[in-house]
Protein backbone atom coordinates (compact mmCIF):
# COMPACT_ATOMS: atom_id res chain seq x y z
CA UNK A 1 0.00 0.00 0.00
CA UNK A 2 1.18 3.50 -0.77
CA UNK A 3 1.31 6.18 1.94
CA UNK A 4 0.11 9.02 -0.32
CA UNK A 5 -1.27 9.78 -3.76
CA UNK A 6 2.03 11.28 -4.96
CA UNK A 7 2.78 9.90 -8.42
CA UNK A 8 6.49 9.88 -9.17
CA UNK A 9 5.69 9.65 -12.88
CA UNK A 10 3.80 12.96 -12.75
CA UNK A 11 5.86 15.28 -10.56
CA UNK A 12 4.66 18.64 -11.86
CA UNK A 13 4.05 21.78 -9.85
CA UNK A 14 0.26 21.47 -10.21
CA UNK A 15 0.00 17.79 -9.30
CA UNK A 16 2.24 18.12 -6.23
CA UNK A 17 0.60 21.40 -5.14
CA UNK A 18 -2.82 19.71 -5.07
CA UNK A 19 -1.48 17.11 -2.64
CA UNK A 20 0.10 19.68 -0.35
CA UNK A 21 -2.36 22.58 -0.52
CA UNK A 22 -5.15 20.99 1.53
CA UNK A 23 -2.88 21.07 4.59
CA UNK A 24 -3.97 17.95 6.37
CA UNK A 25 -3.52 18.69 10.07
CA UNK A 26 -1.02 16.48 11.82
CA UNK A 27 0.02 17.53 15.34
CA UNK A 28 3.72 18.35 15.75
CA UNK A 29 4.42 15.37 18.01
CA UNK A 30 2.71 13.04 15.53
CA UNK A 31 4.63 14.60 12.60
CA UNK A 32 7.88 13.97 14.45
CA UNK A 33 6.96 10.30 15.00
CA UNK A 34 5.90 9.84 11.38
CA UNK A 35 9.05 11.46 9.97
CA UNK A 36 11.17 9.34 12.30
CA UNK A 37 9.37 6.20 11.17
CA UNK A 38 9.72 7.06 7.50
CA UNK A 39 13.44 7.76 7.85
CA UNK A 40 14.54 5.06 10.28
CA UNK A 41 12.21 2.05 10.26
CA UNK A 42 12.66 1.16 6.65
CA UNK A 43 14.12 -1.37 4.30
CA UNK A 44 15.46 0.00 1.06
CA UNK A 45 13.62 -1.50 -1.87
CA UNK A 46 15.38 0.49 -4.62
CA UNK A 47 17.84 3.38 -4.72
CA UNK A 48 19.16 5.96 -7.15
CA UNK A 49 21.84 8.61 -6.96
CA UNK A 50 19.40 11.20 -8.38
CA UNK A 51 18.48 13.91 -5.90
CA UNK A 52 14.86 14.69 -5.07
CA UNK A 53 13.58 17.60 -7.16
CA UNK A 54 11.60 20.34 -5.40
CA UNK A 55 8.90 21.45 -7.86
CA UNK A 56 8.09 24.53 -5.78
CA UNK A 57 11.48 26.21 -5.88
CA UNK A 58 13.04 24.38 -8.87
CA UNK A 59 15.95 23.00 -6.88
CA UNK A 60 17.47 19.66 -5.99
CA UNK A 61 17.51 18.55 -2.38
CA UNK A 62 20.95 18.12 -0.87
CA UNK A 63 19.48 15.86 1.81
CA UNK A 64 17.46 13.37 -0.24
CA UNK A 65 18.27 10.99 -3.08
CA UNK A 66 15.51 9.01 -4.80
CA UNK A 67 14.97 5.87 -2.75
CA UNK A 68 11.99 3.50 -2.51
CA UNK A 69 11.24 2.11 0.95
CA UNK A 70 8.98 -0.52 2.45
CA UNK A 71 8.23 -1.81 5.93
CA UNK A 72 6.55 -4.92 4.56
CA UNK A 73 3.09 -3.35 4.69
CA UNK A 74 3.47 0.13 3.21
CA UNK A 75 5.70 1.51 0.47
CA UNK A 76 6.99 5.06 0.13
CA UNK A 77 9.67 7.11 -1.53
CA UNK A 78 12.18 9.68 -0.39
CA UNK A 79 10.10 12.17 -2.40
CA UNK A 80 7.15 11.48 -0.11
CA UNK A 81 9.33 11.99 2.97
CA UNK A 82 10.68 15.24 1.51
CA UNK A 83 7.28 16.68 0.60
CA UNK A 84 5.69 15.61 3.91
CA UNK A 85 8.51 17.10 5.95
CA UNK A 86 8.84 20.34 3.99
CA UNK A 87 5.35 20.97 2.58
CA UNK A 88 3.02 18.77 4.63
CA UNK A 89 2.15 16.31 1.85
CA UNK A 90 -1.19 14.67 2.60
CA UNK A 91 -0.62 11.11 3.81
CA UNK A 92 -3.11 8.27 3.95
CA UNK A 93 -5.01 8.44 7.25
CA UNK A 94 -4.71 4.68 7.77
CA UNK A 95 -0.93 4.98 7.43
CA UNK A 96 -0.83 7.77 10.00
CA UNK A 97 -2.77 5.63 12.50
CA UNK A 98 -0.59 2.62 11.69
CA UNK A 99 2.60 4.54 12.48
CA UNK A 100 1.23 6.17 15.62
CA UNK A 101 0.08 2.80 16.97
CA UNK A 102 3.50 1.27 16.27
CA UNK A 103 5.27 4.27 17.85
CA UNK A 104 3.20 3.94 21.01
Amino acid sequence: MRISKLNLEDMTYDTVRKLCIARQYVADNARTKIIGYLKKRTFVDAASSAHVYDVFDNSLSDDYCSVAYTDGTYEWSSEEIFYFEKYNLILDNEFIQYVLEKAG
